[in-house]
């Protein structure tokens, strides 16, 4: 159905209803509106592009070109439009997400607690270890490792002794003091069945039968071991 076409209105009678008075033309869009409400009940949509271009006081209204389309009804070019602007909010959307998220702060994971490794204390035995005296001055004068092949081989026998009383269950620890100190020694933490079985122990190390080290054995109870080393992460 063809919708009549709005006339042309003439303002010259009255000026201040003229297209360029007041920025407008009230009359003519009073008569566009009452157009639309005339098509709605048709099954027609507003209009698409209403050509109303006002002139100057020496031109009349040009004729709006009317085109009716039927409700719920797009174009091509309109389903393109539509199409790109969701992809571009939804992309917006994902962007904006993303940035705030990764401005979230991360839960910190709490510390590792460790406890005691041994159950019970432990009555056990210490060894202090110094290097012979002659041994040490060399070293120290000269910056460098004495090249003494009895001493050497003493020492390399004392580390395969406690190794195997690692292996036994004996040994608990052992390490040495750092810097340069006269009354630097070595220590091994060692369990034994008496005094008497912890001399003998140290008396059985090949360094100090070489009289490599000197030896002193005293009790040492161990009050805790950390479980920090050996727990399985």
């Amino acid at each position: 159905m063809n919708a009549k076409v709005i006339e042309p209105q003439d303002f010259s009678a009255n000026p201040t209803r003229r297209p360029d008075a007041r920025c407008g033309c009230t009359q003519l869009l009073r008569s566009y509106e009452i157009s639309l409400q005339l098509f709605k009940p048709l099954g027609l949509s507003t209009i698409d592009e209403p050509a109303m271009v006002a002139y100057s006081n020496r031109n009349l209204v040009r004729e709006p070109q009317v085109r009716l389309r039927r409700n719920n009804t797009w174009t091509a070019e309109e389903s393109v439009r539509f199409a790109i602007c969701a992809a571009c909010i939804g992309i917006l959307g994902l962007t904006i997400g993303q940035f705030a998220w990764s401005q979230k702060p991360l839960r910190a994971e709490p510390p590792p607690a460790y406890a005691k490794g041994n159950k019970q204390k432990i009555e056990a035995y210490v060894v202090l270890l110094r290097l012979r005296h002659d041994l040490f001055l060399r070293w120290k004068e000269s910056g460098k490792w004495p090249d003494d092949k009895e001493a050497n081989a003493a020492l390399a026998a004392h580390g395969e002794y406690w190794a195997k009383q690692l292996g036994a269950g004996r040994a608990v620890l052992a390490g040495g003091m750092k810097g340069d100190y006269w009354d630097n020694v070595a220590l091994i933490v060692f369990e034994a069945e008496s005094e008497d079985q912890a001399q003998k122990i140290v008396k059985a190390d090949p360094a100090v039968k070489a009289y490599v080290f000197q030896s002193q054995v005293r009790p040492f109870d161990v009050s805790f071991i950390t479980d920090k080393y050996g727990r399985k992460e």
